[in-house]
């Protein structure tokens, strides 16, 4: 095989794989074949670039028709399952923030635990973790917990027992009292605190159990900064933020949807998660390792009472390249008009995937492909779609779209019927002409040889000629609406057959040589993917 066969073929499986053949890709495939042409890689740029380009001008179906030339290595893909962790009946528990809808870094959270609920366990708690009514990033929303509830139902995960941090406030109370009787927590009143420098105990950690019973009591009167509930911890801890940290502090003016203004002492998220495993009898914690040191902080608490802490595993954070993965970002850009919502669709948030046409069981072989382990992993798009594109490609219609309107007029005669799909049984479009009929295709695509597909080969004046000819997309005018297809960079607006006037809201069809498509509203499309 020549270079310049072996650059189409694998060029043609890449584009088949992922939507699009990338020239860095299609290189080192060709190159891992024959390392002779690192000889000449100047030429080889140029081959590689040219046909990168003509493989991502081929329309699917004419893509799977080049690509059944060649044969491949078939690849045995290995099931997807996570490691065995020798635990049964187990209690999980999430504990989403509700200060925005789920998106791709958190949804690795809900789907572990979900997937290990399955596996081993007994009970599923989803736990709102809202009880930091100052930090901006990290406010509770009131519509959030409804979004995150309808992420969950859109991934199929089905919580056994739903409890809000912020409705437990008085438990914490209670249990903070306790740790001060134990003489494990002490009300630092400090207006410089400096233990964390000094490895030395502040006055206030030397007040006796009483003191601090007192000053518990009166810990409403103080204003915001003036005193904090500290957990005793080893003062030679190696990790400064393990030393005494904090598990209570005062917010003056809390914003909370559903706690009243006048409630001023707030647990922090390592003391109220805290109790919470504890009080709700969990046996394993699924995680971000970003959070190992709340275990290491927790355990205090736990060698306190005598509790058994529950088993806990880590995972390493998930980002997506491009991609705004925080909801500070997001927040910050919806009140300055760069997003529409939490549903824009350049916003990597499950409710703009699902909004775009992303089906759950692709974002959960997504998430799955990734396994259980601490590595810190940014990805491309690309994977996600692959794994979705798999899922729909098989029962998606197939219509055509024209963005760059240019109208040709053609004799046609005959009655035509297209398949709605090439390989499932979706039925036909049925197209009867008679005579001279105006076509609307792609400024682009006009050639002295166009095959409009599926019906007959004509020039750019419209004159009907032998041959095959390029096939391209095409709408006729008399049978054509105006859409609008909205995609994270821009919004465009074109024609599309009149077929999709009746599609049900929701439906996902492939614009053919153009992409995936989830039908939103009577003539708005979000853009998928190719």
């Amino acid at each position: 095989m020549d270079a310049e066969e072996a650059i189409r073929k694998h060029a043609l499986k890449n584009a088949f794989d992922y939507g699009k053949a990338k020239e860095g890709v299609v290189t080192a495939k060709v190159l891992g074949e024959n390392t002779e042409l690192k000889n000449n890689m100047k030429e080889l740029a140029l081959q590689v670039k040219k046909i990168v380009e003509q493989v991502n001008s081929l329309s699917r179906q004419e893509l799977e028709k080049q690509i059944s030339k060649y044969s491949f290595e078939k690849k045995i893909e290995k099931p997807r399952t996570l490691p065995d962790l020798n635990i049964t009946d187990a209690v999980l528990r999430m504990a989403p923030n509700p200060n925005g809808p789920l998106h791709l870094g958190s949804a690795r959270m809900i789907i572990l635990n979900d997937e290990y609920f399955k596996k081993c366990g007994k009970e599923l708690i989803l736990r709102f973790d809202d009880t930091d009514p100052k930090n901006e990033e990290k406010i509770p929303l009131k519509e959030a917990y409804d979004l995150i509830e309808k992420d969950l139902q859109w991934l199929g995960v089905k919580p056994t027992k739903k409890i809000y941090a912020s409705k437990r406030l008085d438990i914490y109370y209670d249990y903070f009292k306790k740790c001060i009787e134990k003489d494990l927590a002490y009300v630092c009143t400090c207006k410089e605190w400096k233990t964390r420098e000094t490895r030395q105990a502040c006055a206030c950690r030397g007040r006796s159990v009483e003191e601090n019973l007192k000053l518990w009591n009166e810990i409403g009167s103080y204003k915001e900064g003036e005193a904090v509930g500290r957990i005793k911890t080893d003062l030679n801890h190696p990790n400064p933020a393990i030393i005494d940290w904090v598990a209570f502090r005062i917010v003056d003016h809390p914003i909370h949807p559903l706690v009243d203004k006048s409630v001023k002492i707030w647990p922090t998220l390592d003391f109220a998660s805290a109790i919470d495993d504890h009080e709700l009898k969990v046996t394993l914690i699924i995680r971000g390792k970003d959070l190992i040191v709340s275990e290491e902080r927790q355990k205090y608490i736990y060698s306190g009472f005598g509790w058994v802490y529950p088993l806990t595993v880590t995972y390493g954070k998930l980002s997506v390249k491009n991609a705004t993965m925080s909801k500070s970002e997001m927040i910050k850009g919806i009140k300055e008009g760069v997003f529409t919502g939490f549903d824009d669709p350049k916003l990597p948030t499950l409710t703009a995937l699902r909004r775009r046409g992303y089906v759950p069981q692709a974002l959960r072989e997504f998430i799955l492909n990734f396994g259980l382990n601490d590595n810190e992993t940014t990805v491309d798009w690309e994977i996600l779609n692959n794994f979705n594109r798999k899922i729909i490609d098989q029962s998606a219609p197939r219509y055509f779209f024209v963005s760059d309107p240019v109208e040709i007029k053609v004799k046609i005669k005959g009655v035509f019927e297209i398949p709605l799909h090439p390989t499932s049984n979706l039925g036909f479009k049925k197209y009867s002409f008679n005579g001279e009929t105006v076509f609307i295709v792609e400024r682009k695509d006009l050639s002295d040889s166009m095959r409009l597909k599926g019906l007959v080969t004509v020039n750019s004046k419209g004159e009907l000629v032998e041959g095959e000819g390029k096939v391209v997309q095409w709408v006729e005018k008399n049978n054509s609406i105006g859409v609008k297809i909205l995609t994270p960079e821009k919004a465009m607006e074109g024609f599309a057959e009149k077929y999709c006037e009746n599609l049900k809201i929701g439906t996902e069809v492939q614009f053919e040589r153009f992409g995936f498509c989830r039908l939103d509203s009577k003539d708005t499309f979000y853009y998928t993917h190719v």
